[in-house]
């Protein structure tokens, strides 16, 4: 109950402002301080190049039935906190969720699917650590790993790792997770991770495992393309970022990355023309000079470059993950 109390202070019931189409509700997969460079180079005009990590969008959310019986005042209370939590949380304000879940918990601590719906609002919130720890908690309690809750509590402590930059302690519960219930949020976070660890062909795999679950993912289909580019397949890299490009709900992200692919083959015209629909001349500029630099690596030197820079990378060059988050 401590723990619940002390968490309660960190998370005021209060609505919030939360629009779905701030750049914080696609929740770069990138530890704080490298989402605030992100967020530097985003307002000077340069639109980032980045892996969609799936776990903290908002996209498609799910939103259980939980069944609290009303047989008294106490119990009543619960279920109106519960209720409200998910209206928020469908509403786009995760963070005001989280306090009414958590007036629901210390009502009756013993709600493993509220605990589970909490833990998901935080990482939508941003919130990766309090997450982990939320995930963490209904795994060291029944029910366990191979029930459907415990499926999805390592899938989200999965995703949590991926954002806090931990993606090679991610992939084992990614992996427990998806083996129980097959998920494509989470088997694009589990490319993700992978990606970061340098491993392009298995994240490749698993965002195709997540395709075959959602075909239009668009998450997924930018995430693949941005692989592809990465492993030097240019070409299957453009079909793909092509198509996801075109789509009426592509993002400045989705259209960058395609830049990014077209640059990478030499393509410099096409790559220009895509990069102009987001960015200024100058932006435009830089980024098809940093293109060219990236042509002359390996895949291996390629995806370490853009994953895991040594260095900051030009003034306007594609904002990449430096290490890692929907």
């Amino acid at each position: 109950m401590a723990a619940d109390e002390s968490q309660k202070n960190r998370w005021p019931i209060c609505r919030r402002t939360w629009s779905r189409n701030e750049e914080h509700a696609a929740m770069l997969s990138v530890p704080r301080a490298e989402r605030l460079r992100l967020d530097r180079l985003m307002s000077a005009g340069v639109a980032a190049s980045v892996l969609m990590l799936g776990a903290c969008t908002p996209d498609h959310p799910e939103y259980p039935n939980h069944d609290v019986p009303a047989v008294s005042g106490k119990d009543v209370s619960a279920k109106v906190a519960i209720d409200i939590a998910d209206k928020e949380r469908a509403a786009g304000d995760p963070a005001g969720a989280v306090g009414f879940y958590q007036r629901a918990l210390a009502m009756d601590p013993l709600q493993p699917q509220v605990r589970l719906s909490m833990g998901k609002a935080m990482l939508e919130a941003g919130a990766p650590n309090d997450a982990a720890e939320t995930f963490r908690k209904i795994l060291a309690t029944p029910p366990r790993a191979d029930t459907q809750i415990g499926a999805e509590a390592q899938a989200g402590l999965g995703m949590a790792l991926v954002q806090l930059g931990q993606p090679a302690a991610a992939i084992d519960p990614l992996r427990k997770g998806l083996a129980v219930k097959p998920d494509p949020r989470g088997y694009r976070a589990l490319g993700v991770a992978e990606n970061l660890l340098g491993r392009n062909t298995d994240a490749e795999a698993d965002y195709n495992r997540g395709l075959a679950l959602a075909p239009n993912d668009q998450g997924l289909h930018s995430n693949l393309g941005l692989s592809l580019a990465l492993s030097g397949n240019f070409n299957g890299a453009i079909t793909i970022l092509r198509a996801a490009a075109a789509n009426s709900d592509a993002t400045a992200k989705t259209r960058q990355n395609l830049a990014l692919a077209l640059g990478l083959a030499g393509r410099n015209d096409e790559a220009e023309k895509v990069a102009r629909m987001d960015l200024d001349e100058q932006s435009v500029r830089s980024n098809l000079a940093y293109y060219a630099q990236l042509r002359a690596l390996s895949p291996k030197e390629r995806t370490e470059a853009l994953l895991r820079p040594a260095t900051p990378p030009p003034a306007h060059a594609p904002a990449t993950p430096s290490r890692t988050t929907p």
